[in-house]
Order: C-alpha cells, then sequence, then structure tokens
C-alpha cells in the first residue's frame, strides 16, 4: 500500500519529508548506510545547484562601499535593494563570508606573530565546519581548497588522505613499536599497542584496497 502509494516523486518526496521531521524516524533511517549516502549526496548536489543558480543571477563584479578611509572603487554595483535572498542564497553568502574572515584571520595572526603555518588554521576551520554543518572541506593539487564538492572529488580526497594515513600508521609501527618490542619483548603495555595497532592497519588496510 505504502509502496503503490509513494510511486509519485512528488507524494514521497512529501512524504518522506514529513516523516523526517519525527526524530526517531530520521535517527533509524540515518542508521542505513544507503539512506544516509544518499541524503548526502542530495545536500552537496543541492548545495552545488543553489550555489552555480546563485552566481548565474548575480551580478558578475561588485563593489564594496565607501567609507572615508577607502573611496569607492570604479565599477558597476550590484543593486540589491530590491532582491530579497532565499534561504539556501543566505547561507552560501554567510559561507563565503565565513571563509573571507578565516582568511583575513590568518593574515592578522601571520602580520602580528609572523607564523605562516596554516595547518592550525585550517585544523579551527574544520571545527568551525563540522560545528556550522557545512559541506567539507578537501584539497586538490588541481583545484587547491574546495569547501564541498562533487561525490567523485570527494571520494578521490578520502581515499589519498586514507593511503597517506596508512603509509604513516605502518611507518610508525615498524619504525617505533616494533623496535620496542624487540628491545622489551616483557612489556606489556608495547604488547598491548602491537595487539590494537595491528588491527587498525588491517582496518584501513581494508578501506584502503576497497
Amino acid at each position: 500500500m505504502v509502496a503503490e502509494f509513494t510511486r509519485d516523486e512528488t507524494v514521497a518526496a512529501t512524504e518522506v519529508t514529513g516523516l523526517l521531521r519525527r526524530p526517531d524516524v530520521a535517527f533509524r533511517a540515518m542508521s542505513d548506510d544507503t539512506a544516509r549516502h544518499r541524503v548526502n549526496h542530495a545536500q552537496v548536489e543541492r548545495g552545488r545547484q543553489v550555489r552555480e543558480n546563485f552566481e548565474r543571477s548575480s551580478p558578475s563584479t561588485w563593489s564594496p562601499p565607501a567609507t572615508p578611509s577607502s573611496p569607492r572603487p570604479a565599477g558597476p554595483s550590484p543593486e540589491l535593494r530590491d532582491r530579497q535572498l532565499t534561504e539556501d542564497e543566505q547561507g552560501i553568502v554567510h559561507q563565503n563570508i565565513a571563509k573571507v574572515q578565516a582568511t583575513l584571520d590568518w593574515i592578522e595572526n601571520a602580520v602580528d606573530t609572523g607564523k605562516v603555518d596554516m595547518d592550525d588554521e585550517l585544523a579551527a576551520l574544520r571545527d568551525v565546519i563540522a560545528d556550522q554543518g557545512w559541506p567539507p572541506l578537501i584539497w586538490s593539487r588541481s583545484d587547491g581548497y574546495q569547501l564541498g564538492a562533487d561525490r567523485a572529488a570527494l571520494e578521490a580526497y578520502e581515499r589519498k588522505v586514507i593511503k597517506e594515513k596508512l603509509t604513516e600508521f605502518r611507518r610508525f609501527i615498524t619504525g617505533t613499536v616494533a623496535p620496542h618490542a624487540a628491545a622489551h619483548p616483557g612489556d606489556k603495555w608495547v604488547r598491548h599497542v602491537t595487539a590494537q595497532l595491528n588491527s587498525i592497519e588491517s582496518t584501513l588496510d581494508l578501506v584502503n584496497s576497497y
């Protein structure tokens, strides 16, 4: 009866939306790997489409408002006074503002401290992304850093990181833990660590070879 009723995609979408508003139903649905993957993919795809539509419908150039210390540069300004941004478009603007703020914070810190290492700033940005529920931050040699990407790009990045971590992990085992175990075979700590790390290595190897 339910399958027959939900063959129409519009009806099905309406019913599923209503069901997912129920916390217990949403929790159980997200326990299914396929359902969770579909939802995550749909979120990324919707974000991409909204971003593309926003970029197409927005002015191609923008000039910041003039201030006493910063006169208005030459060039057209968008006529946004009569336009009401949708909630999704507002989210895109806020994401871009957050990226600009993060960049300015890093520049300010680099000027004040002389430290130009971005690792701490990237870690902080990833914390913000996780807290705000934003699309993931990835990096590729061809495109640099990207906030949000399609499924293929995300998978390629995840595979690359897992392979790097597996190599790093194996070097830690062979270069540090194994010599420790050989030098102190009766050490309960190193025996425990060796067993656990071998298990983790096997899991990472399975993921890497998938």
